[in-house]
């Protein structure tokens, strides 16, 4: 594996991945963050797709109050999306 002095990224997949190749130990994550990009989902005003947006919220809201989000969230060592 290369080195690097300094890298930049979504800190969620850094963690990730450096935690399946067993370096984690070898990272040091900037406290606070130097930014923050939210991920979004985005549905089509073209093709009329307000239903599926709004089944799709509902469901993510009761996912997210599901064991098996939590679960997830463990599984990978991901933090609580904010």
């Amino acid at each position: 594996m290369k080195r690097f002095d300094l890298c930049f990224g979504n800190s969620d997949i850094i963690y990730a991945i450096a935690k399946k190749k067993g370096v984690l130990g070898e990272i040091v994550f900037l406290k606070p963050e130097l930014t923050t990009i939210p991920s979004y989902i985005a549905f089509s005003k073209k093709a009329d797709c307000d239903s599926l947006a709004s089944e799709f919220a509902r469901e993510m809201k009761v996912f997210k109050a599901s064991r098996g989000y939590f679960e997830l969230l463990k599984k990978y060592d991901i933090q609580e999306f904010r």
